[in-house]
This record gives C-alpha cells, sequence and structure tokens, in this order.
C-alpha cells in the first residue's frame, strides 16, 4: 500500500519505495495501491514495463506494473 508508506510521516516518496524492484526486475507482477500514478511512472520505458491503472470507489488506485520480460 503505497499510499500508506507515504503518508507514514517517515519521509518515503514512490520512487524511492519502488525503484529498487523496478530495477531488479524479479516480479512477475506488483500490484500499487496509490492516491494517484506517480508522475515518474511516466520515465519507465515501454519496452520494460507494461503499466495499467485502475480507479478504485474509494479514489484511490491499484496500479499494476508488469516487466514484459523476467
Amino acid at each position: 500500500d503505497l499510499d500508506a508508506l507515504a503518508n507514514s510521516g517517515e519521509g518515503h516518496t514512490s520512487r524511492r519505495l519502488l525503484q529498487p524492484f523496478l530495477q531488479q526486475k524479479q516480479f512477475r507482477r506488483l500490484e500499487i495501491i496509490c492516491d494517484h500514478l506517480p508522475k515518474w511512472f511516466a520515465t519507465l520505458d515501454a519496452g520494460e514495463f507494461s503499466i495499467v491503472s485502475e480507479p478504485h470507489a474509494d479514489g484511490t488506485f491499484c496500479v499494476v506494473v508488469m516487466p514484459q520480460s523476467i
């Protein structure tokens, strides 16, 4: 739950929390709960990742990130 971590008051940012996972690509499907799609996701290479964002009724989003190759 990215939203809970970012709002925990510990200075976490989405980039700092997610970049290690994205760089290693040691996952098949990463589901991220957040209140918005982080702007820096636009800099991710579409050839490396597939990103799908689905809104929830409570105003949050479920963003699914999948590497194109594992």
